[in-house]
């Protein structure tokens, strides 16, 4: 017998482009199941005014946003329309404020300092707004000068700057950079930075007759100190490049214009240096830890009122370093922190008094020693 044959396996068919007649790219049918899930999504979002109930059925920015169709004769369909310009979706039927949206269309902005021939660039130009400029809103925009190669843009905007940009303008503008250079070096926070500039425009007129560098460092210290981080005087002095002594006198000079002002210098809290010269030091963090307890401890009870910060921060270090089993001498403590031996080892005397007070509070299992085992001085 013999057997039939048997019909060859239908394949189906490639899915056919209406527009081209020919089989989809696997990418084209990816791409149209994606949005045909984005749309589905967007359907299943409905936004419904709280007063009157009626909702949207797209959220696509710049299209109005209508409800279901109504039957004849009755009212036009009730819309929800998005504002562009005052950023809401209300209620066109009542007026209430569904929302508040994010415009987030494209616009043409970009940031690039490219000086090339024939650039179109709709850009906007100048910088965000900066209170050390003259005027009231201190507004930092300049002229374009890109207009396709001509120059005339380019020779407009430094005629406006050169007409409109007084000495001192631009005495603020190159010390506004040389304090946000040395803030950078010391790795000082913003904030620090800006604080630094006003304090400089305030009081450049003031201190006439004090040089630049040395005014920049002492309004850097000052503005370390109104938000309380702490910066030894030495390490400001260097990185303006001007002397310790000159530094320290500008300093006092400002001082007491602050202070004419009504003005008060917060005094910086212990633990501020404390953790300061451990870090600059490389302790572990334990050793950071319990210096804190201590500086925190010294300063609620008022064990040293009066005395230098940094002489009681060496103190308190030669002090930890001994309690955990890691001493350090004098000497070392001496180099880190730039006191004298002698100095703070006079303060380490009336902190061995007290030490069964101090360390009452360290967690026990990091005291290597007894207490009453600490170094004569």
């Amino acid at each position: 017998m013999s057997s039939s044959p048997q019909p060859a396996p239908v394949v189906p068919a490639a899915p056919v482009s209406a527009a081209f007649g020919r089989p989809k790219r696997p990418s084209q049918a990816i791409a149209e199941s994606s949005a045909q899930s984005a749309l589905q999504r967007r359907s299943k979002r409905r936004r419904v005014c709280p007063t009157c109930g009626d909702f949207d059925e797209d959220a696509r920015p710049g299209v109005v946003l209508r409800n279901q169709a109504s039957a004849p004769g009755q009212p036009a369909p009730r819309t929800l329309v998005e504002d562009d310009v005052t950023g809401e979706v209300a209620c066109s039927s009542c007026g209430s404020i569904v929302e508040l949206m994010l415009d987030e269309r494209t616009e043409y902005r970009t940031f690039s300092n490219s000086d090339k021939i024939n650039t179109s660039d709709p850009n906007r130009l100048g910088g965000v707004i900066d209170p050390s400029r003259d005027g009231i809103d201190g507004n930092a925009l300049t002229i374009g000068f890109r207009d396709g190669g001509s120059g005339v843009a380019r020779t407009l905007m430094r005629t406006h700057n050169r007409d409109n940009s007084s000495m001192n303008q631009k005495t603020i503008d190159s010390t506004q950079r040389k304090i946000a250079n040395i803030c950078r070096d010391l790795n000082l926070l913003t904030k620090i930075e800006r604080e630094a500039v006003n304090l400089f425009v305030q009081y450049e007129s003031k201190m006439s007759g004090r040089s630049t560098d040395s005014l920049v460092g002492a309004c850097i210290y000052f503005a370390t100190r109104f938000k309380k981080q702490f910066i030894e005087e030495k390490a400001i002095a260097d990185a303006a490049s001007i002397e310790e002594k000159q530094f320290k006198n500008t300093v006092k000079g400002l001082r007491t214009l602050l202070e004419e002002d009504g003005c008060s210098v917060p005094m910086m809290h212990l633990e501020r240096p404390v953790e300061y010269y451990c870090h600059k030091w490389g302790f572990n963090p334990h050793i950071v830890q319990n210096a804190s307890i201590i500086a925190s401890q010294v300063r609620e009870n008022y064990l040293l009122s009066g005395k230098k910060p940094t002489t009681i921060t060496a103190a308190i270090i030669f002090m930890v370093t001994n309690l955990t089993g890691e001493p350090t001498t004098s000497s070392q403590v001496s180099e880190v922190t730039g006191v004298g031996e002698k100095t703070f080892l006079d303060i380490y005397k009336i902190l061995r008094k007290h030490r069964q007070e101090l360390v009452a509070k360290l967690p026990q299992n990091r005291i290597k020693i007894n207490p009453d085992d600490l170094p004569q001085a």
